[in-house]
């Protein structure tokens, strides 16, 4: 992968001719619903032309929706508050939309999952071909709203505070996402070829960065009835290289640090992840209960990963709808997950079935010079309740432990048996560490992560 890629690309230049909102009865800091103005000014704008938002405070309260292709929305200095809960995106619906440079607050009341209630969408779906192509969303900050001494700051967004959903060369870069009631970054239905660099996640709601892959409800019967079903199926939901470099995450209250949960072609590289109250910092798995694909081909190098699991949440909401989560955190729910965690919790019937087992595989995930430090379970961790012959190809190298409570690296099976993983030059604290299961290295050539065009990007 050309090193071009996971570099924050420069923001570019204001071009001399633009849409001012304000031309379209947008006015900052008075206090009004500007949803009319904003969305005459966006809709108004033709291919190539750049939206701005001068200085200042405006208020929508419905998503505000770009569907004309090539559309940039400029918000250096403004503030975009969304005054309701319910419905509440930027959402970027055609070919080469950015978003750049707003301050995103909103009104929260309770966790959501569609859409329109991310604070910034990039959703594909509705697309001619079932997707779009070269998104941007770069230097925005999605935060909690503090409405000064003594009050208790809303949340960030009322689902994640950026989703990308069937979108193709996309870039999320250098942007802040604070305090989303779910995930802060989530990329699923089959979005390829992005890359997310630079960011700063913290007190999301459930995992800081996601990649997620989602099968058909009825996958078992499909693949029963169509030899050829699951080869559409993947590239019809399958998320594919993507690189995932250079953010800082930290301090969520649920969920895990990044993870990879169905998907194929994934780098995750030189990210910084701390304080993962109750799950792994990096996870990748096969996850059963919510249907996704397996994994394969993915590239874990360099990252730094503290306090997993070790300390209590910084940050959890507050009031009625939260009252569930409170309890369980009071109640103590942590997943026991390692530093780094690669399991697959597909049945053994499904494993054991010739015709099942291709689409619920996790194979091949290479984990190559990361420091794993002050970890409440195992450093690093294969297995732990997957079934025999669910994980194959792991490769274990050049890893740098210490302050594991059960110890360096585990490998085994539900059913007790050992998991074989490949490992080499791995260390806790200043000695050497290995597994009886481990052995010598045979597969690391073979796994490539994320394979970008960065002239796509």
């Amino acid at each position: 992968m050309p090193g071009s890629c996971d570099q924050v690309p420069a923001l570019p230049s204001i071009p001399s001719s633009v849409i001012s909102v304000r031309d379209y009865g947008a006015t900052p800091n008075d206090d009004q619903d500007d949803t009319a103005a904003i969305q005459a000014a966006i809709k108004a704008a033709k291919s190539g032309q750049w939206v701005v938002f001068p200085a200042g405070r405006y208020i929508h309260s419905k998503s505000l929706v770009v569907t004309t292709p090539g559309v940039t929305l400029w918000g250096s200095g403004a503030t975009l508050h969304a005054s309701n809960a319910a419905d509440q995106a930027i959402i970027l619906k055609a070919d080469g939309t950015r978003v750049y440079g707003f301050t995103l607050t909103a009104v929260t009341e309770g966790r959501r999952s569609e859409p329109w209630t991310s604070r910034i969408s990039a959703f594909g779906p509705e697309a001619p071909s079932g997707y779009i192509r070269g998104v941007v969303i770069q230097g925005n900050r999605i935060v909690a709203l503090d409405s000064g001494p003594g009050s208790t700051p809303s949340n960030g967004a009322s689902a994640a505070g950026i989703l990308v959903v069937a979108v193709r060369g996309f870039t999320v870069a250098g942007n802040l996402v604070e305090r989303s009631l779910s995930d802060g970054i989530h990329v699923t239905g089959a979005s390829q070829n992005g890359r997310i660099l630079g960011n700063q996640v913290k007190e999301t709601g459930d995992d800081m960065i996601a990649v997620v892959s989602y099968m058909d409800k009825a996958w078992r019967t499909k693949i029963a009835a169509s030899g050829s079903w699951l080869a559409s199926a993947r590239e019809s939901s399958r998320v594919k290289d993507i690189l995932i470099a250079g953010n800082h995450l930290s301090g969520q209250y649920w969920g895990r640090g990044i993870s990879v949960v169905g998907g194929e072609a994934v780098t995750i590289k030189s990210n910084v992840i701390s304080r993962s109250a109750i799950g792994a910092g990096i996870l990748v798995a096969r996850e059963e209960p919510y249907g996704t694909h397996g994994v394969s081909n993915v590239w874990i190098e360099g990252n730094q990963i503290s306090k997993i699991q070790t300390e209590s949440p910084a940050y959890v909401p507050t009031g009625a709808n939260f009252t569930e989560l409170t309890a369980k955190l009071n109640a103590g729910a942590r997943t026991g997950h390692a530093g780094i965690e690669i399991h697959n919790t597909s049945p053994a019937s499904d494993v054991n079935n010739p015709t099942l087992a291709p689409a619920i595989g996790l194979a091949d995930v290479l984990v190559k010079g990361n420091t794993v430090d002050d970890v409440v379970r195992n450093a690093i961790r294969v297995g732990a309740d997957s079934q025999p012959g669910s994980i194959s190809g792991v490769v274990l190298l050049n890893n740098k432990m210490s302050n594991a409570r059960s110890g360096a690296m585990s490998a085994t099976y539900a059913t007790g048996a050992m998991a074989i993983v490949q490992c080499d030059g791995n260390t806790y604290g200043e000695a050497s560490s290995t597994l009886v299961s481990c052995i010598s290295p045979q597969s690391a050539n073979l796994i490539t992560g994320a394979m970008l065009s960065c002239s796509a990007l």
